[in-house]
């Protein structure tokens, strides 16, 4: 991932836009680790989510959220939430 002289990527922004765009890419099934801070449905105001969503439309999010990370996994990746 990244660049040879650079092999890590940090992203911040919208993660289902950038993790589907990351799935159509060369690195799926490549990613060693995922750390996940994602917000927990408690109505607090971030820039890229809203955070006061209908429980099941939350769960459906995050479910594809996981989904996506999975999927960009390498076999014995580690996906970590905070």
């Amino acid at each position: 991932m990244g660049s040879k002289e650079q092999p890590h990527l940090v992203l911040k922004g919208d993660c289902l836009k950038q993790l589907k765009e990351l799935v159509d890419s060369d690195i799926k099934g490549q990613v060693h680790l995922t750390f996940l801070d994602p917000p927990f449905n408690q109505d607090k105001d971030y820039d890229y989510h809203n955070d006061s969503m209908q429980k099941k439309d939350y769960w459906d999010w995050m479910q594809e959220v996981c989904q996506l990370a999975y999927d960009l996994s390498a076999k014995g990746a580690a996906i970590y939430f905070m």
